[in-house]
Formats: C-alpha cells, structure tokens, sequence
C-alpha cells in the first residue's frame, strides 16, 4: 500500500476518536445481534465477544467501535471506529445500556485521557481507551482470538499485546 492509502485509511480509524479525547463519557451502550445475549449479566464477561458493536457517549458526540469488512487494509476485517452506526439502518441489534456494569461504571463521567490503536499485519485491529484509573480495550477478532475475525471483543483493562501488534496512533 502506498503511504497516502495508508493515511487515508488511517484518518478513517483515528477521526472520532480525536474528537473525544480530553471529553467526559455519559453513556455505553452494547448493541448485539438478535438473540446473541439473553440476560444483561452476560454483558459482564471479561471475555466478553460479540457481533455487534458499542456506543460510546460521548459529551461531544457519540462513537460507535466494531468489526469492519474489506475496509482497505491488507487482511479482511479490521476494527472500525465511526460516529455513526457501522450496522445498516435495517439491521436487528439489541440495545444493553451498561453504563452501571463494570467496567463502564468507572468510565461514566470521566474524560477519555488517550486512545490508542493497534494494528496486526498492518491492519488495525485493536482500539485501546485509557480513563482516569480504568483502561479497556476493544478488538476485531474470532471468538477469542485478536485479528481478521466478524466479532467484537471487549475487555477491561489495558492491552496485553499480541505477538505482531504495533501501537501505531496514540490519540
């Protein structure tokens, strides 16, 4: 890929997230698919994966973070992060309002400090938020493996790594 597709595709990643930083969380919402989650306390997994995405309030505007399909990059899915729903308008997803839930809770209210984005054979597949004594971490992957997979993992805490991830934008 030549620098200017990768600078592009970059923007495309890290916009909404540059608009947040430094501004208070109000509200997370997890949408998953129909029937993938039959009770709420299911959403408080720490190996939490699911095929929708997450809403992230924001005082300025919200952001949304999930899967993405043949984006540009070099491996197939990747993660996506957009102010607007990556779903179709059509789409059957769940709204589970988290924002009492661990590790939500410690979020609401809180400025984001920083965003950080990984990527995995040179695609970015990990979105790292980082809040006054709480980080988590989202990522495209299968189940539980990280990398070009139709799910979204949601964990608590900072990244660990991966072998091959690179921190390529701190927001």
């Amino acid at each position: 890929m030549d620098g200017s597709a990768v600078g592009d595709l970059a923007k495309s990643v890290t916009r909404s997230l540059a608009d947040v930083v430094g501004v208070p969380l109000r509200r997370v919402v997890i949408r998953t698919l129909d029937g993938e989650i039959s009770n709420r306390d299911e959403l408080t997994d720490p190996w939490l994966h699911i095929g929708g995405e997450v809403r992230l309030d924001f005082e300025a505007q919200p952001v949304f973070v999930s899967w993405v399909q043949k984006e540009g990059w070099p491996v197939f899915c990747s993660i996506g992060v957009r102010s607007e729903s990556l779903f179709m308008r059509d789409s059957t997803l769940v709204d589970w309002d988290v924002g009492n839930l661990v590790p939500w809770s410690m979020c609401i209210d809180q400025h984001l400090l920083a965003a950080r984005v990984f990527t995995i054979d040179e695609t970015p597949q990990v979105v790292e938020f980082s809040f006054d004594g709480q980080d988590f971490w989202m990522a495209s992957g299968h189940e539980q493996d990280v990398g070009d997979g139709d799910d979204l993992l949601i964990r608590p805490g900072p990244f660990p790594g991966h072998e091959g991830a690179k921190l390529v934008w701190p927001v």
